[in-house]
């Protein structure tokens, strides 16, 4: 009975954070930012085609799990009849699918209740991770922070990529730590369990790439196995991680500039060019006009 008092605790809790994060959403208009990222979430879910990945510089996943509302609207335009389209023109295609929607707060909530569900999910293994370390006590205390911090709930209530790879960066961490404290039957779960999500993490942000050193260094360095058994535990990782971000490009090959052949996920490497462009180029700023 008392256990599932600490559980019912920690729904209230993130029932809270839920409702502090739709209530923002409900009364703010959209940031500048979200066009972009629900645009291109709904264009990617329409046609199946990721031509304005690059362009956006970010990964998919998360601005297709915001854009999958937007499919229930059928005054939504096919973005392959916007002028623009052809040439991956990522302002026309915002302008016209979230700008000129009347009115264009419509579809903020919808486009923000994905990312909202993510920081509830987020929420739930910041719980149970402080649990299994300390109690039910520490990961009450731990969710009860974590729900009333005002970083996290204004995050969980706009459209960006920031709650994704937060979400799914830490669940790879917290399988990883699984994993070491497992017994040998669990383990291989756990296992792939970081890597899945480490996957979805890389299909998010390209920031991303940061965690997966962070977790090879973690295998490499903890446990007593064999040093040999522990570099192909990483080995095991990356091709997990490799199969979910080609799954989420729906398995794609083709050319990146600057190959002489084609590649797996040619998006995402394209992607990487795009971002390494736009540090060589700089970023447009003004002061006073």
């Amino acid at each position: 009975m008392k256990k599932n008092i600490h559980y019912l605790a920690a729904i209230l809790l993130l029932w809270l954070l839920f409702a502090q994060a739709v209530g923002g959403a409900v009364i703010s208009s959209l940031t500048f930012d979200e066009g972009p990222h629900l645009a291109v979430g709904y264009a990617t879910l329409r046609t199946g085609d990721f031509r304005l990945q690059p362009v956006h510089i970010h990964p998919p996943l998360v601005n297709v799990l915001a854009a999958m509302p937007l499919l229930l609207d059928p005054s939504l335009p096919d973005p392959r009849s916007i002028p623009g389209w052809d040439i991956a023109s990522l302002s026309a295609i915002t302008d016209t699918i979230v700008w000129q929607h009347r009115p264009p707060d419509g579809i903020a909530l919808a486009g923000r209740l994905p990312i909202i569900l993510l920081a509830v999910l987020l929420g739930a293994f910041v719980y149970r991770w402080a649990a299994d370390l300390a109690g039910w006590k520490a990961g009450l205390l731990a969710l009860f922070l974590y729900a009333l911090d005002p970083n996290i709930v204004a995050h969980a209530q706009v459209i960006t990529t920031d709650m994704g790879v937060t979400v799914f960066g830490f669940v790879a961490l917290y399988c990883l730590f699984k994993y070491r404290i497992s017994n040998i039957k669990f383990q291989r779960w756990w296992l792939g369990g970081a890597g899945v999500a480490l996957g979805a993490a890389l299909a998010t942000k390209v920031t991303a790439g940061l965690l997966a050193p962070l977790l090879a260094v973690v295998v490499l360095l903890t446990g007593r196995e064999a040093f040999r058994l522990r570099v192909w535990r990483v080995v095991v990782i990356g091709l997990i991680t490799f199969g979910v971000v080609w799954a989420v490009y729906g398995f794609e090959v083709g050319r990146a500039p600057g190959l002489p052949f084609s590649v797996p996920t040619a998006t995402q490497v394209k992607i990487y060019q795009s971002l390494q462009q736009h540090y060589d180029e700089g970023h447009p700023t003004f002061l006073m006009g």
